[in-house]
């Protein structure tokens, strides 16, 4: 599975108090808006709508292939797989490179995403009927070497983002000798109020 969100299914790097508000009421400031699937980037795509639990503090999607329950609080974004097809799938991991050490929030508009922060590479094999568990974190690309190098920022700099206001966890699945590409697209439901 190739997660971006870095999952290219991905943050205790992050400001601790930012997802929730202050208050009894607190939930979260972003939500899983649509699930988006296709065969290879550029063909055409199968556009799915998660399901809210109560009080919209996680989000739930299935299709024939995975079941997936995303929750956001203030430090991370948790993100669960089941495999719900017949055969075994794979995630694939994303290849680029992942520095674990934080960096400032990159100019508006500057890319982030959502990545595991996992080890590179690897491939993690699910059983039918198994799941397994992520937790992602936003991050920003930076050059080096002449390769991306992805790195993690606080959630703060998406919702404070006046450009980007989606945020995009990529995750490529395989299963029969067939690939998916999953694109989980969270979005902000209200930004917190500067006082």
């Amino acid at each position: 599975m190739w997660m971006k969100l870095a999952v290219p299914v991905a943050i205790p790097l992050l400001g601790g108090c930012l997802l929730m508000p202050v208050g009894g009421d607190a939930r979260p400031l972003i939500r899983l808006e649509a699930v988006e699937r296709s065969a290879a980037p550029g063909t055409p795509a199968r556009w799915s709508w998660p399901v809210a639990e109560p009080g919209e503090r996680g989000y739930l999607f299935t299709d024939s292939l995975i079941a997936v329950r995303t929750r956001v609080n203030a430090a991370v974004v948790r993100f669960r797989l089941w495999n719900t097809g017949r055969a075994p799938i794979t995630i694939l991991h994303d290849p680029a490179g992942f520095d674990p050490r934080p960096v400032a929030c990159p100019s508006a508009g500057g890319g982030l995403e959502l990545r595991s922060r996992g080890p590179r590479g690897l491939e993690t094999v699910v059983a039918h009927g198994s799941s397994h568990a992520e937790e992602v974190v936003p991050v920003a690309p930076s050059p080096a070497s002449g390769a991306e190098l992805w790195r993690p920022v606080g959630l703060l700099c998406f919702v404070f983002d006046p450009v980007q206001d989606r945020i995009a966890l990529r995750v490529i699945v395989t299963a029969d000798d067939a690939r998916y590409h999953y694109t989980f697209w969270y979005r902000l439901i209200e930004a917190p109020r500067e006082d």
